[in-house]
């Protein structure tokens, strides 16, 4: 049989892994919320440019900037 030492040190190995895969767990679904909450807007327009253009005409910005950058 093991002695009470030996037993304890396996118990206390294994909760430490337990915790430390835990943490990295719980770190991952919090990046992954961050950058769902990051990148889908309320509404159309709660999201606007530093040049007052809102979500609605954000493509058609984008658009004209690649047009200008493919010439």
């Amino acid at each position: 049989m093991l002695s009470s030492a030996k037993r304890t040190e396996r118990h206390e190995t294994a909760i430490t892994a337990l915790l430390v895969i835990a943490g990295i767990v719980l770190a991952i679904c919090l990046f992954a919320a961050g950058l769902l909450w990051r990148g889908k807007p309320k509404t159309k327009g709660a999201f606007a440019l530093g040049n007052g253009v809102h979500a609605e005409g954000r493509s058609a910005v984008m658009t004209k900037f690649r047009n200008e950058e493919q010439t």
